[in-house]
């Protein structure tokens, strides 16, 4: 539904229809291109006459030249169009690192917000928030680049992660990954294998797989000493069997 103000009523005031599809990054130097060169000649011309009280828009001696331009707006005008669409900043990355670093300063993230952004527009593609929006994607890859990886920690223990591994990967700082330094994540794992990777994805971003050992099982054994007999155990975790004396006719089971 389109909704004429008074002014516009009145020529005092033009609004012209753009294109649902228009590429809002390029209009202002079609505008200034196309359309002001055009428009000049009529700014001049126009001027405020008044009809008793009533103010109204006019271009004397020029009304053809305005009539012709509203009729070139409407039909003929071709406005920068994009073919690419409208896309969101994560959309648009799809969870790449882009080189950010846990030691990337504020410049560093503004030269590829900036180079991002450029990337985009020679696409025909519209990022939404523009740079700005990139610069703050990049500021929250950096922020996950500095964190601490204490979470992963506990997770592979829980997984059944020996300590002295989790002690060789934190001090070897393995848990990060060794292109963007942002802290790995669990992508798959079992019972024997836990595998790790960077949450970007990227092919040539770390990732690698640690092997669980199996829980210590002991043989069973047949123990006589001094005319004591012991039962079949298992031995505790620290090697010592676990010792029974069986009375005579006993089953030498407990």
């Amino acid at each position: 539904m389109r909704v004429y103000s008074e002014y516009r009523w009145r020529g005092r005031e033009s609004a012209y229809i753009l294109p649902p599809l228009v590429d809002a990054a390029a209009l202002r130097a079609w505008v200034e291109d196309e359309v002001v060169p055009r428009a000049a000649p009529l700014a001049e011309a126009y001027q405020v006459v008044y009809d008793g009280v009533e103010a109204y828009g006019r271009f004397p001696g020029h009304e053809r030249e305005k009539e012709e331009f509203d009729a070139w707006m409407a039909t003929r005008a071709e406005p920068p169009l994009h073919g690419g669409g409208l896309w969101s900043v994560g959309e648009w990355l799809a969870g790449e690192s882009c080189g950010v670093r846990a030691d990337s300063t504020d410049e560093d993230l503004q030269e590829i917000a900036a180079d991002i952004h450029a990337d985009a527009l020679t696409q025909n593609i519209v990022l939404i928030g523009g740079e700005a929006a990139v610069l703050d994607y990049l500021k929250e890859i950096r922020a996950e680049a500095r964190a601490s990886p204490a979470g992963l920690v506990a997770d592979l223990r829980g997984r059944g992660v020996p300590e002295k591994r989790l002690l060789d990967l934190v001090q070897q700082d393995d848990l990060r990954c060794a292109v963007c330094c942002r802290v790995l994540e669990v992508i798959d794992s079992d019972d024997e294998t836990v595998w790790l990777g960077c949450p970007s994805e990227d092919e040539d971003h770390t990732s690698y797989r640690i092997d669980i050992p199996p829980a210590r099982i002991c043989p069973w054994r047949n123990t006589r000493s001094r005319g004591m007999r012991y039962s079949k155990r298992r031995l505790r975790p620290r090697g010592h069997p676990v010792m029974r004396r069986c009375r005579s006719g006993g089953s030498g089971t407990g």
